[in-house]
């Protein structure tokens, strides 16, 4: 018998309410699950931190499904966590893109199953090198079931979400079979699991009841936890290989995120340019988006290489996090997270190897929703925010949002002091100090940093003058940040200097700048 339910801006809000709650619920079992493509145990937190965020956006006027359902996709798409993030992100947008074209004249249950068979087919066309087995198997799946169901009973909206459900359970549960890390780990794909719920949600709310709050995944006709044959095993018999679903090691050192800002006319351009730019360079390449807004994803080696892929196109949002550092577990203890904020591209990679989360500085000022992604993506209660002065003031706008976060602030003059807080960080836990004695020794080298910049015909008389102030204190390390433009043999003339003229060992780091500006500092 058809259910007479319209899929209105309401059961969207419910919706997200409801896909949000589930994710909550099941984002720990999630992230022990995550295996595929890097097992950085984020899966769950990525989704249930884009689903809430979408939610979140949505315009509590009056308004239809298809505008609710923009609403709902554009917040995600902005606070887009990880592969999974940006292609849940993805698959919503490309359902409001659908039911926007269609209108709200055909049948519901058949706009219903259109919408998703186009998100299905938007997140797939995102990814440039999509694998079976994943979430856009999922995806996938869900669209054909809906689109099946829609064929008999175009006007129920219900069992058309019914049947979404049903084509996204099969799929994670067939998933190890199609993905041979995940076999090998016994465990099924958690991205898959983590979209089967959020299609739980849909039918939820479509037909007005409640999914468990214990056991979200149980309520859906899943396994309360992702574990297969056994359960997950630690120490694979085999060791891995290359190719699709069977590599456990990270596929780029760095996981580069930001948002691209171009005009919308320049859609499908923009879009294909930035994957092509960054599969040269990088793998789990995803982009997203559309109306002048375009979320990137890619995992690499060179973080300032996957910026210049954008070209001339206004970045913002830049977030950079190592996928192999994991300073903040120190014998089964979750140590404070660190945020910093860089301004050289060249430093990227340097300090997001200390475990950081590193917030790229643009031409423009931070504003608190930037902040508060890399706030939450440090994941931890406490966290240490190393910042220019002109950010502490978006800090403070920010933190009302986090209840339950406390921060301690660093405020420095330049990156040359963001590196050496970083090394003295390093250095204290590899001493076994605690949190506090940490912070303590990052303060005290941002205080203690003697230094100064000159442009490069000038460079012997800052090296100078920072020889001749050494004979106050003793001198451990001494730092040169050169500009692009800086001579080979200034470099190494400055170097030589200091080594000399203060017995210290000098580290020498490119900014990434298109300048012939050195900037040196002694510890």
């Amino acid at each position: 018998m058809t259910q007479d339910v319209a899929f209105d801006a309401g059961a969207v809000r419910a919706w997200a309410m409801l896909a949000s709650e589930a994710l909550a619920g099941a984002r720990d079992r999630i992230d022990a699950a995550n295996v595929f493509p890097v097992a950085d145990s984020d899966t769950g937190t990525n989704l249930w931190l884009t689903i809430s965020a979408g939610a979140a956006a949505i315009d509590l006027a009056e308004q239809d499904a298809a505008g609710a359902l923009e609403d709902f996709a554009q917040g995600a798409l902005l606070a887009a966590r990880g592969n999974s993030g940006i292609i849940a992100s993805e698959l919503l947008r490309g359902m409001a893109v659908s039911l926007l074209a269609e209108g709200s004249s055909s049948a519901a249950g058949a706009r219903v199953a259109r919408a998703l068979r186009a998100g299905a087919d938007a997140a797939h066309a995102a990814v440039a090198r999509p694998a079976p087995g994943t979430m856009l198997t999922a995806a996938a799946g869900a669209a054909t079931a809906a689109e099946h169901v829609a064929t008999g009973a175009p006007d129920d909206v219900v069992r058309v979400a019914e049947g979404a459900l049903a084509g996204a359970r099969a799929a994670v549960l067939g998933s190890p079979e199609q993905l041979e890390v995940l076999a090998r780990h016994g465990v099924l794909d958690a991205g898959a699991y983590g979209l089967t719920l959020v299609f739980g949600a849909l039918c939820a709310a479509v037909t007005r009841t409640d999914l468990a709050e214990d056991s979200p995944g149980e309520s859906v006709g899943l396994p309360p936890r992702l574990v297969i044959s056994g359960g997950r095993d630690p120490e694979p018999s085999a060791p891995p290989v290359h190719g699709h679903g069977r590599c456990d090691d990270p596929d780029g050192e760095f996981e580069v995120m930001y948002v691209v800002e171009a005009a919308p006319e320049c859609g499908s351009d923009v879009a294909r340019g930035l994957r092509a730019g960054l599969e040269e360079i990088g793998e789990s390449v995803v982009v997203v988006g559309g109306n002048g807004l375009w979320q990137v994803h890619v995992h690499t080696d060179d973080p300032a290489a996957a910026l210049a892929a954008a070209g001339v196109a206004a970045l913002r949002q830049v977030r950079i996090r190592s996928l192999v550092a994991r300073p903040a577990e120190a014998e089964g203890a979750l140590r404070s997270g660190v945020v910093a904020g860089v301004r050289s591209p060249a430093l990227l990679a340097e300090t997001a190897r200390s475990g950081a989360v590193i917030l790229a500085r643009t031409d423009r000022s931070w504003a608190p929703d930037e902040l508060r992604r890399v706030l939450e993506d440090a994941a931890s209660d406490r966290v240490v925010a190393i910042l220019r002065q002109d950010s502490t003031s978006t800090l403070r706008r920010t933190l009302h949002r986090l209840p339950g976060l406390a921060v301690d602030t660093i405020v420095v003059p330049d990156d040359l002091h963001v590196v050496a807080a970083l090394a003295a960080r390093e250095e204290a836990l590899g001493r076994g100090a605690d949190d506090d004695e940490a912070l303590v020794a990052m303060r005290g080298a941002v205080g203690s940093l003697t230094w100064g910049r000159a442009d490069a015909a000038d460079a012997d008389v800052l090296v100078d003058d920072l020889v001749a102030r050494a004979p106050e204190r003793e001198v451990g390390l001494a730092m040169l940040l050169v500009g692009a433009h800086v001579p080979t043999a200034t470099v190494t003339a400055a170097s030589d200097r200091l080594a000399s003229g203060l017995g210290a060992e000098v580290v020498t780091l490119p900014s990434g700048h298109a300048d012939a500006v050195v900037r040196a500092g002694t510890l």
